[in-house]
């Protein structure tokens, strides 16, 4: 059996856009990525190298980049879903500010899964 060859420009043109979701759960100490369960400490998270991306956003990129080459007929339209467990909104903050202008064209979202460390009065809010 064999298969047709394509061209680049032919397989892009065919390819089906899929959403892809990567969730980003922030604790107290640590990010946690999902799909692959990679653990990123605070430590590491906050040694951002200066003039990079960072590990975070380069985990994410590999993590996209994975799935494309699982499958090259699909074109990733990644996304991604924070989840802030109790007490880690500080890394939530960390992580998002890292990532929002690396990967702006990535729609994201946000859920809260337990109580945080500050008070909204501290945070900002009224």
């Amino acid at each position: 059996m064999s298969f047709p060859q394509f061209s680049r420009k032919e397989e892009r043109e065919k390819a089906v856009k899929v959403g892809f979701e990567i969730t980003v759960v922030c604790r107290k100490d640590s990010v946690l990525l999902h799909p692959g369960g990679y653990v990123i400490t605070r430590r590491t998270l906050e040694a951002q190298r200066a003039g990079g991306d960072g590990l975070l956003v380069e985990q994410l990129r590999a993590i996209v980049r994975e799935r494309q080459l699982a499958d090259p007929l699909i074109q990733i339209k990644p996304s991604l879903k924070y989840v802030v467990e109790s007490q880690g909104d500080e890394l939530f903050w960390t992580s998002r500010k890292q990532a929002v202008f690396a990967l702006s064209d990535w729609p994201s979202k946000l859920v809260i899964a337990g109580p945080q460390g500050r008070s909204p009065i501290q945070m900002g809010g009224r």
